[in-house]
């Protein structure tokens, strides 16, 4: 079909670490790559490096997305961890901290992972399965339909701070909702209060460029002109 004949001795985990990352680290920022990096070794390897790459299939990728959801969730009375599971379990760094008389050594990362960094770990091996696609190490990407877990509840709305829900807010104390918006007169009262703050070119390109709060936290002193 493609001129190639496809190398069936190729394990999953090997094109990952030894082939698609290397050649990606080019053209990614170091902190993508960092994030690329940790998807592969504490996901992908675990659950899916002992499969031959032409082998992988959509319910192999799908039964690590809901082990993936399992990590640091009680199981059912009676159920016990699946292979899968226990593989990424084994890989999840363990606390560093000073462990008490008797108290056992638990796992770093206690909390579940959220339903969107599993939608991030499908993107990333999505792109690495359509790269082996290009490179004609498969004749197609084995998940191209897979659905990814869905977010439960409804994102909060937005709401805007009216002269009366100010008010309101001063006379109870009640903030209005869980997501608040300034309007641009009190995004320009506020600039106006902090003009002299050692940071205040910071506060004003993010009121007016709308950076991440990771963006800012993670931006380094070597970056920043302020």
């Amino acid at each position: 079909m493609h001129g190639r004949q496809l190398d069936r001795s190729l394990k999953t985990g090997a094109y990952l670490e030894t082939i698609w990352l290397p050649a990606k680290k080019e053209s990614l920022s170091a902190s993508t790559f960092a994030d690329y990096t940790e998807i592969v070794q504490l996901y992908l390897v675990p659950g899916l490096g002992h499969l031959k790459l032409v082998d992988l299939r959509d319910k192999h990728v799908i039964a690590l997305y809901e082990a993936i959801m399992q990590i640091n969730r009680p199981l059912p009375d009676g159920t016990k961890p699946s292979e899968m599971l226990r593989r990424l379990l084994e890989v999840r760094a363990y606390s560093t901290r000073q462990l008490k008389v008797g108290e056992a050594r638990r796992r770093k990362q206690t909390k579940p992972i959220s339903p969107t960094r599993v939608r991030k770990i499908h993107a990333v091996l999505l792109s690495a399965l359509n790269w082996a696609v290009k490179s004609k190490r498969l004749r197609e990407n084995p998940i191209a339909h897979v659905e990814t877990p869905r977010v439960r509840g409804r994102r909060a709305k937005p709401l805007v701070w009216t002269t009366e829900r100010v008010q309101r807010w001063q006379e109870t104390g009640k903030v209005p909702g869980p997501v608040m918006v300034w309007t641009p007169a009190q995004t320009g009262a506020f600039l106006d209060f902090i003009a002299d703050e050692r940071l205040y070119a910071l506060f004003h390109l993010v009121a007016f460029r709308g950076l991440r709060r990771a963006e800012v936290a993670g931006l380094a002193w070597a970056d920043t002109d302020l």
